[in-house]
């Protein structure tokens, strides 16, 4: 293993049992095992030797797979109320605060806060939620702020999401 050629098995003699399993396989073939991998186990070139023939690869730490889905948390949209929008980073366990968040809203792009930086401070608040969420809340939201598209980053993924106002989401104030 690595570049010091660290010797891990040699013909079924483990090092360190804890660590690794030998295995033979049908087919002239063996396989090892690296038990409770760390990142000292990552990134790094094994090898495996039979005979004089030698074979290597490259183990390396995946990155994660974020998928990120936007959805619109208010039941309800009533003007002047407050409406909630939550993103969600499907794919990892929370928020890493070194990786840019952003809000937009409209097909320009207007930037709403980045980082939880708010342009509007008093018609916008970002908040981190539960642990791979963030939400964007709209204060006393108006006919401005609906029929339009709204969007998420997060690093370099994206969600959006189109708030319409009609008849099953909509109570006028005059109503409640």
């Amino acid at each position: 293993m690595g570049d010091e050629d660290k010797l891990l098995c040699y013909n079924g003699r483990i090092n360190n049992l804890r660590k690794y399993k030998e295995k033979i396989l049908t087919g002239n073939a063996f396989s090892l095992t690296i038990f409770n991998a760390t990142e000292t186990d990552l990134n790094v070139v094994y090898q495996c030797r039979y005979g004089f023939d030698t074979a290597r690869k490259w183990i390396e730490v995946d990155e994660p797979n974020i998928v990120l889905s936007l959805i619109l948390i208010t039941d309800v949209i009533v003007f002047g109320g407050d409406i909630i929008l939550t993103c969600t980073a499907n794919g990892i366990s929370t928020i890493d605060r070194e990786v840019t968040r952003q809000w937009s809203m409209r097909t320009d792009d207007e930037l709403l806060s980045y980082n939880g930086r708010i342009n509007f401070p008093k018609k916008y608040e970002e908040t981190l939620t539960s642990k791979n969420q963030f939400s964007l809340r709209i204060f006393k939201v108006t006919e401005e702020d609906v029929n339009i598209t709204y969007r998420c980053r997060y690093g370099f993924d994206a969600a959006s999401t189109f708030i319409e106002l009609n008849k099953y989401n909509y109570v006028s104030k005059y109503q409640i």
